[in-house]
């Protein structure tokens, strides 16, 4: 079942896709651009090379066709990659522009799918802590699985934003950066998937 997170994360993607395709076509039209030069480059060394021998010619045809796949192949790898790690960066940024209820209601859904049983509590960083609504310890209350209890500690840690749980001395991290970094290769498949599927 998609969590908020995911079903912002889907949002998020689907959102940039169009943008994407076309940072996509940009990077293709440059790599054909480049691979056209290359393609001129070598026939033109080739035709030199046909004039002395057709071995030599035959070898540096060959030659430029393998840079040329090279450059393209390369081209369009950090194209990709860059296209992969903007819409990350968007993601970012949509979780930390949040209005905030939206905002909230999401921490709680975090803190409830990462809970265990037991007594914990909730670290928040500073600025999320200065406006955390009122009822947030009501509504954290209401999604917690049964056996889990979280209280609001009033101790921050410098985090980009989500929370961090507490037991005892043992602190799980459930920030944006440490959710992002630990599924950044499953993000990064999605979003290849999408972009570039075909």
């Amino acid at each position: 079942m998609p969590t908020d997170l995911d079903r912002i994360l889907t949002e998020i993607e689907n959102a940039a896709t169009q943008e994407a395709g076309e940072a996509l076509s940009k990077a293709k039209s440059e790599a054909e651009a480049m691979l056209n030069e290359a393609r001129a480059e070598a026939e033109k060394q080739a035709s030199g090379a046909e004039a002395e021998t057709s071995l030599k010619a035959a070898e540096i045809k060959t030659a430029g066709e393998t840079e040329r796949r090279r450059v393209r192949r390369e081209r369009l790898l950090e194209a990709k990659q860059k296209l992969i790690q903007d819409v990350i960066e968007m993601v970012r940024e949509k979780l930390h522009t949040l209005p905030v209820p939206e905002y909230f209601d999401l921490l709680a859904k975090l803190a409830a799918s990462s809970a265990i049983e037991g007594e914990g509590l909730v670290l928040l960083n500073e600025k999320d802590n200065m406006r955390l609504p009122p009822d947030f310890a009501a509504k954290l209350s209401a999604v917690l699985p049964d056996g889990a209890r979280l209280s609001i500690s009033d101790e921050t840690r410098p985090i980009d934003g989500g929370l961090i749980l507490k037991y005892g001395g043992v602190e799980q991290n459930c920030s944006f950066e440490a959710i992002l970094n630990a599924r950044h290769d499953e993000f990064s498949d999605m979003i290849h998937d999408s972009l570039f599927a075909g």
